[in-house]
């Protein structure tokens, strides 16, 4: 479920920019955690792989009420869309 609180708007291209740099495990977990916080092992990821290319971070939007890292409505949006698109393809 999305938070209300959500703020930051950032077109979802940078998530695609840094979708290729994720590992296996990490792409999975975003589509199978889709809108949850994020976990500690794949904000890290995202967070190294963004700080190469230069990528603005602010897509995920900050602390949720559990401390952890939150995506904003237009990366899960995305995330969204590649799910559908990798299950009608296999």
């Amino acid at each position: 479920m999305r938070s209300s609180h959500r703020t930051s708007t950032i077109e979802s291209v940078n998530i695609a920019q840094i979708w290729p740099k994720l590992s296996k495990e990490a792409r999975e977990w975003l589509v199978e955690h889709n809108g949850e916080p994020l976990d500690q092992a794949v904000s890290a990821e995202i967070a190294a792989a963004h700080s190469t290319e230069g990528i603005d971070p602010r897509w995920w939007t900050g602390p949720s009420t559990g401390g952890r890292l939150e995506l904003s409505d237009e990366a899960i949006d995305w995330l969204e869309e590649r799910a559908n698109e990798e299950h009608s393809d296999g």
